[in-house]
């Protein structure tokens, strides 16, 4: 049995060859697969997502493939999840192929770039955003308690 470190190191050696021997964008296998995240991939999944924040909240997380701190945030946000569907919808970004995505994200949430980065959502606003080694589930866990006591 593979360590989940080693799992996630050797899901990014996948991706990464794949993507040398393919010059189109593919699905990130590096996401878990045992969440339900969805990939933003295009302006009108941007669009879908932010609309879907009327209804519930949405998590944005931009991720590069390139870089070892949001690789670790990465694993560190899918081990500690433990967030139902009906309670955030997650989205994730490979910031390296959809960067344009990344910038339509800053224009209308009026967040600065960074990454990693997570993006609470809701009601089209940003309502809790962090960046580094403070992205994990606890972090989006207290942003999601913080959100429903103003609600009240």
């Amino acid at each position: 049995m593979k360590s989940s470190g080693a799992r996630l190191l050797l899901n990014q050696f996948e991706y990464l060859a794949v993507r040398f021997f393919h010059p189109q964008p593919i699905a990130m296998s590096f996401l878990p697969n045992h969440h339900e995240w969805q990939l933003l991939q295009s302006g009108s999944d941007l669009s879908a997502a932010l609309e879907r924040s009327i209804h519930q909240p949405v998590a944005l997380f931009k991720h590069s493939i390139r870089c070892g701190i949001s690789s670790h945030a990465l694993h560190r946000l899918s081990e500690e999840w433990d967030f139902s569907s009906s309670e955030v919808a997650m989205y994730c970004l490979d910031l390296i192929n959809f960067r344009d995505i990344s910038n339509q994200i800053t224009e209308l949430l009026g967040v600065a770039h960074q990454s990693p980065q997570l993006i609470l959502v809701h009601n089209q606003q940003p309502v809790y955003h962090i960046s580094h080694m403070g992205v994990s589930g606890s972090a989006l866990r207290n942003a999601l308690n913080g959100l429903t006591l103003q609600e009240r």
